[in-house]
């Protein structure tokens, strides 16, 4: 083998020894362990609390960061305790994706999606075809599980709607709570159905009437 061959065998083998470097470096990138933070807002009046966080099957706790990869809130769970003295029957919790300060400073939306339990009170339909969900007794908690699919899912939409891949923050607020006896919790306030129309939802408080979230 001449100089020249040698030479040139040399310089391509440097050439894909360095490319393989920089691609490994830049594929370690995307997986970095990068600060995250769960913050739940909440009501002072909420019938259920969030009372424990996994992230990846670690628990995590509100309002702290800590340390994961991009695919940090795949199987996220969510501990919901029955802290009213009345049994549960539905439970809804909004998860928001709030945009970076850039992407919401040029007036790019938040993304939200719900993780439910039970049938909402609300959808009569819905509630009627299907097989009844059992109350959550008061003291007592369930699970609600960012399923794979769901994960899956939830990145496929935050790509289309020009996310960045590194979610750094996730707000998890309680949005309903269906008890029983009818009775409804919805945006800091209690429900019952008006009796004159049974479509129609009013507030136990008095004062002026307000529309709920639903």
């Amino acid at each position: 083998m001449n100089s020249m061959l040698r030479l040139s065998l040399l310089l391509a083998f440097s050439l894909v020894f360095v490319t393989s470097i920089h691609f490994q470096a830049s594929s370690g990138q995307v997986g970095e362990e990068q600060d995250r933070i769960i913050e739940v807002p909440s009501f002072s009046n909420e019938p259920v609390k969030i009372s424990e966080l996994k992230a990846k099957g670690r628990g995590v706790r509100a309002g702290e960061k800590f340390k994961d990869s991009n695919d940090w809130f795949k199987g996220l769970t969510i501990k919901i305790r029955n802290t009213s003295d009345k049994p549960v029957k539905y439970v809804s919790v909004l998860v928001s994706f709030p945009r970076p300060k850039e992407q919401k400073e040029s007036g790019r939306l938040p993304f939200g999606e719900h993780l439910t339990y039970g049938f909402s009170p609300v959808d009569t339909k819905a509630a009627a075809g299907s097989s009844p969900t059992p109350s959550i007794p008061p003291g007592e908690s369930i699970e609600l599980v960012l399923s794979e699919k769901h994960f899956d899912e939830y990145t496929s939409v935050l790509k289309r709607l020009a996310f960045p891949d590194a979610i750094k923050r996730l707000e998890l607020t309680l949005q309903e709570v269906g008890f029983e006896d009818g009775l409804l919790w919805s945006g800091g306030e209690f429900w019952r159905r008006d009796p004159n129309n049974h479509d129609k939802y009013v507030p136990l408080s008095k004062g002026e009437v307000k529309s709920p979230f639903f």
